[in-house]
């Protein structure tokens, strides 16, 4: 584990922005539920007045906007998730193929001792 950190630990930043996106998609995810719940009880139970038509009107704007977040909260974390983890791995490529390298630079080339 203290491995993966060491490499991830340059993209710390995208790991927050993913982690904050999650949280975000998460709560639009529940929000939009809740509001068509109010809207469909709005409709329903009350006679269409002018306060109540403002109050849909607000709510399906507040839905749409929602909608609207919950597609790029879903873009923003995908797209941080991806930076971060090909980040960190091909970190962890370079730097093994650095130390294949250097290891094998320092190999001799003679494997057994020459004929006389």
């Amino acid at each position: 584990m203290k491995l993966l950190l060491r490499f991830a630990k340059k993209y710390t930043w995208a790991l927050i922005i993913t982690v904050i996106a999650s949280l975000a998609l998460v709560g639009a995810q529940l929000l939009i539920p809740w509001l068509v719940r109010n809207l469909i009880s709005l409709v329903t139970d009350q006679s269409l007045t002018d306060e109540t038509m403002q109050t849909v009107t607000r709510l399906t704007l507040i839905a749409l906007i929602a909608y609207v977040g919950r597609g790029f909260m879903q873009f923003l974390r995908s797209y941080m998730a991806h930076i971060a983890g090909l980040g960190a791995v091909y970190r962890m490529l370079a730097d093994s193929y650095m130390n294949t390298c250097r290891n094998f630079h320092s190999v001799s080339m003679r494997t057994s001792k020459p004929a006389n």
